[in-house]
């Protein structure tokens, strides 16, 4: 059986690279970084998900010597400009609206991520002039959807959620 060593601890990507694969038809196990002794903590200083995908990919191969899967996703906002993009995971520790613009915290929970999110589509909103019918979108891994999260979204006037498992 193939074995592949995965860019990540997410349990839950873990689990999704592993029933991506066998779907297709492919006898493999996935492991994680945590299995190998004194694995380093990873930069992910990319400008795009490829970029880190790559960046985690290559560099745990170059350690290890195995095949190794990546990915790297977040939140991206086309009436934010694309925000909060690959800084998805600190976005709410941010002091700005962007990186670059005030000081940048560490990794933040889904639910200040969240927050702030709807915050800035609120003010888009009362700041700008919105279509009537004008959709709002947000992208979202089912893993981490709840029902709380979408009521906060609903009322935040979010009309469109796509989600779908995210891979690179």
């Amino acid at each position: 059986m193939l074995q592949l060593l995965a860019a990540t601890s997410n349990k839950h990507k873990i689990a999704e690279f592993q029933e991506m694969l066998c779907k297709n038809g492919l006898a493999v196990t996935i492991i994680s970084p945590e299995t190998i002794n004194g694995f380093p903590e990873l930069a992910e200083n990319g400008t795009t998900f490829e970029e880190n995908s790559y960046i985690k990919a290559y560099e745990i191969m170059k350690l290890c010597g195995q095949i190794t899967v990546a990915d790297d996703s977040g939140l991206v906002v086309d009436c934010l400009e694309g925000a909060p993009g690959v800084y998805s995971a600190r976005f709410a520790g941010f002091n700005g609206l962007w990186p670059g613009e005030g000081t940048e915290g560490g990794d933040t929970e889904d639910g200040d991520n969240n927050a702030k999110l709807i915050r800035l589509i609120r003010a888009v909103k009362k700041n700008f002039t919105v279509t009537k019918g004008a959709e709002f979108t947000v992208e979202a891994n089912p893993a981490t959807v709840n029902t709380a999260m979408l009521k906060r979204l609903r009322r935040a006037g979010v009309n469109r959620l796509s989600m779908g498992l995210q891979s690179a």
